[in-house]
């Protein structure tokens, strides 16, 4: 007998049943994602361990069962789809057949799991979704519709597109009514009054002769919703005559028109009624399409807009529109309108320098932004009685070369009103807007600017009250706050606030930048006098508390009291730390702390010459904190300390009981010194001489016990101290 060969394992498996359900999921140019169900008859012991998928080229379905199939892929376990780049739009015959023990553990290529049943498939999909059905025009019964294309063609042209409506009363039966080669379509037989539902989808020769389950009912358009009937009558535009108040300044008119009932029968808008109005106006100049839209309103009551940003002297049309549910009216009637007014409206006056008498003040202007088109003839300028009364007491009243005047014969302490107006050939433009004026001479300046509670980028600037508002009865009416970074240069306003705000908090510094704060007093118009109240700091945040409490590093009762303790570290991104300081009291006593600095060393030495206090006996509670030069941290953590000598060493240290794995020792306290400290523990330390003598185990008794348990030792090694 010759010796044994390889040895070879093999699995008892019939041939595998065929996948189920095999149809394309996608299918776009030149590719068909295929997918596929199990099979329904598998038993565990011969599982599916794959599948492979066969292809053959063919132009039609009834060539399937002769022609040549090539294995164009294969998965391997539960994967149950595929995609097959075909490379061509061409017609595919298609099956999927099973894997498993019997078609995998043997070399003859004819063992082969039974194919699944054969699809017939171009590679190519239909035409992607239009853009959603748009209405055009219509009527009652007939409605002109359009739609974009088709982003994708699927890979074969578009022969025609498909449009499609509901009943109109939200029934989900279709209706083809339509197969447009173009973008548009006009329907026909509409029932007036009705929303109907519209859709529409691309065709091409998917669509027509291989509408497989992945695209007979794919890719319509969005449902469009567009009732049975038409767009409504235009409205009625109204004229606006040269004297109208419907002129409104030198760049602004109201449009207004009239839509009414009579106006509505005119157009077969089946009843529909009307959601808004929309108002177009021309580009100006000689142009006259009614292109440029300036109201779009869903408010169907609207009879009314104002225009502005015209441009003076310009002529333009406008014309108003009507919108329903359907689409929107005609703009064929219009009006035209010249723009040319009276000036536009001059900014609010302002008070000049002190006149150096308490009943006057001074006052300018500027001239308008707008002249109505044409040029000034002349400024007014009016005031009230100091009891607001009318402004009707003419001030001045003169040429436009003139931008100043003195009004004179006003009553300290009275709160006047002035406006100034523009001329023109037209008339006079909207009053300028009221200056309030308080007839007072300079506040004094406030008093003990100070920056508080500073961080890395914020700071709360306060000042007192100033101490005089300018005369009698005269008030304060704001502070302005004014900022500069560094040493030189020009002040910024950052903050402006009442007269009852004496503090302000201004956020955006930056760490370890200098920056000086100024605060100005304000009576109607007038500033303060100087010098100017100003406080200058760098910004930064105080260190952040000492995280640990400070410890103890060494102390003594003879030959003299002394304590030694240690700080930690206190944070201080921006800034440095200029100085510790520690914080004393008896643990017994509340409060009371003295303060003691260590300057920048990491330690302090208490003795009773710079803490007379200093004494046996007693626990004292010992803090740290840090300074930089915007304050103090907070506290770190308290420590309790006492002025002591070491404590004496224990004595007589025996051998009390043990097990093989444990020892239990006994030791004698020593007579502590005089005015020691209470002890609070026992360290034990031993070492292993038979394992490694130079490893020191430590044990930490906590009390005043006398005697220690040494467990999880080595039996039979020997133990002793260092």
């Amino acid at each position: 007998e010759s010796a044994r060969g390889s040895t070879v394992t093999f699995r008892a498996c019939e041939l595998p049943p065929p996948p189920v359900d095999v149809a394309p999921s996608q299918r776009e140019s030149g590719r068909i994602t295929l997918a596929w169900s199990p099979p329904t008859m598998v038993t565990s012991a011969c599982p599916i361990l794959g599948y492979q998928i066969l292809a053959a080229a063919s132009e039609a379905s009834y060539w399937c069962d002769s022609v040549t199939y090539y294995i164009v892929g294969e998965v391997v376990g539960d994967v149950r789809s595929y995609h097959y780049s075909a490379g061509d739009t061409g017609g595919y015959c298609l099956k999927v057949r099973s894997a498993n023990f019997q078609t995998q553990q043997t070399a003859n290529t004819s063992i082969v799991g039974l194919p699944s049943s054969i699809i017939w498939a171009r590679a190519a999909g239909v035409p992607s979704a239009p853009g959603p059905v748009q209405w055009v025009s219509s009527n009652d019964t007939y409605m002109e519709v359009q739609w974009t294309a088709s982003n994708s063609t699927g890979g074969l042209p578009i022969l025609n597109y498909q449009l499609q409506r509901d009943d109109g009363l939200g029934g989900s039966q279709w209706t083809t009514v339509a197969s447009p080669t173009t973008l548009t379509s006009p329907v026909t037989g509409l029932t007036p009054g009705l929303r109907y539902g519209f859709r529409v989808r691309g065709v091409n020769n998917i669509t027509l002769t291989n509408a497989l389950a992945d695209v007979v009912d794919c890719c319509w358009s969005p449902v469009s919703y567009i009732h049975a009937a038409s767009a409504p009558q235009q409205p009625y535009t109204l004229d606006i005559y040269a004297d109208s108040s419907d002129r409104l300044g030198d760049s602004a008119v109201r449009v207004r028109w009239v839509y009414n009932a009579t106006i509505a029968v005119m157009a077969p808008s089946a009843g529909l009624p009307v959601t808004g109005f929309k108002l177009y106006r021309s580009a100006g100049g000689l142009a006259t399409a009614l292109d440029v839209l300036v109201y779009d309103g869903s408010d169907p009551s609207a009879a009314d807009f104002v225009v502005t940003g015209l441009t003076p002297s310009e002529t333009y049309r406008f014309g108003a529109t009507a919108v329903n549910a359907v689409g929107e009216s005609s703009k064929d009637q219009y009006i035209t309108v010249t723009c040319c007014v009276a000036p536009g409206r001059m900014a609010r006056p302002s008070v000049g320098p002190s006149t150096g008498a308490d009943s006057a003040v001074e006052l300018h202007w500027t001239a308008p932004d707008s002249t109505g088109g044409m040029a000034l003839t002349e400024y007014r300028v009016y005031r009230d009685d100091g009891n607001l009364g009318d402004i009707t007491t003419s001030v001045y009243s003169g040429g436009t070369d003139l931008t100043t005047v003195v009004s004179s014969g006003l009553i300290v302490g009275k709160h006047y009103r002035f406006v100034v107006e523009a001329v023109n050939a037209v008339g006079a433009g909207v009053s300028s807007p009221v200056l309030n004026y308080q007839v007072c001479g300079p506040p004094s300046p406030p008093d003990s600017v100070t920056a508080s509670e500073r961080t890395d980028t914020t700071a709360k600037i306060s000042w007192t009250p100033s101490g005089s508002t300018g005369g009698n009865g005269c008030l304060l009416d704001r502070y302005e706050v004014s900022l500069r970074e560094g040493s030189g240069g020009p002040f910024t306003v950052v903050k402006t606030v009442g007269p009852s705000v004496i503090s302000y908090v201004h956020t955006g510094l930056g760490p370890g930048h200098t920056y000086t704060f100024k605060v100005v007093a304000y009576n109607g118009a007038y500033a303060s006098y100087a010098p100017e109240a100003n406080i200058t700091f760098t910004a930064g945040s105080p260190p952040s508390a000492i995280p640990t409490a400070p410890t103890f590093i060494s102390g003594q009762v003879t030959p003299s009291l002394s304590l030694s303790v240690a700080h930690g570290t206190a944070e201080s991104s921006s800034l440095p730390v200029l100085e510790y300081q520690f914080l004393i009291r008896p643990c017994n006593v509340a409060g009371n702390d003295t303060f003691i600095s260590a300057r920048l060393a990491g330690t302090l030495t208490l003795t009773t010459t710079n803490y007379p206090q200093l004494s046996t006996g007693i626990v004292y509670c010992i803090r740290a904190r840090a300074f930089n030069v915007n304050g103090w941290s907070a506290h770190s953590p308290t420590a309790r300390l006492m002025v002591s000598d070491l404590p004496t060493a224990p004595s007589s240290l025996q051998f009390a009981g043990g097990t093989a794995t444990s020892l239990e020792i006994e030791w004698s306290s020593a007579v502590p010194p005089a005015n020691s400290a209470p002890v609070v523990s026992f360290e034990v330390v031993y070492i292993d001489l038979t394992s490694d003598p130079s490893v020191e185990h430590k044990l930490i008794i906590s009390g005043s016990g006398q005697s220690a348990d040494l467990s999880g030792l080595t039996s039979a090694n020997i133990y002793r101290p260092p």
